[in-house]
């Protein structure tokens, strides 16, 4: 890392993460053994900007039961590829 970019990356520190701490709560989310279906987490730290992963609340846009559908039939309009569906047990 350059110097510039150094000094730069300082005053953001308190408040961000690196890629890898910032991946933490999507991977925690993905495999974790207490993540239960529905759940949405996040970082724990301040303003969901940093730290472990944790349980959240997600706001009102997030749990629109439209959208996943719409959103998910879009990617693989644009993509090309067709996502395995999961039927419930």
């Amino acid at each position: 890392m350059s110097a510039q970019a150094r000094v730069l990356d300082q005053p953001t520190r308190p408040v961000c993460q690196g890629k890898d701490a910032g991946a933490w709560p999507l991977v925690h989310a993905a495999g974790g053994e207490d993540v239960e279906g529905g759940q949405y987490w996040g970082s724990g730290g301040w303003q969901e900007l940093t730290g472990a992963p944790a349980l959240s609340h997600a706001r009102a846009h997030a749990r629109n039961p439209s959208w996943p559908p719409s959103c998910g039939a879009q990617s693989e309009e644009l993509t090309g590829v067709t996502a395995h569906r999961r039927t419930a047990p």
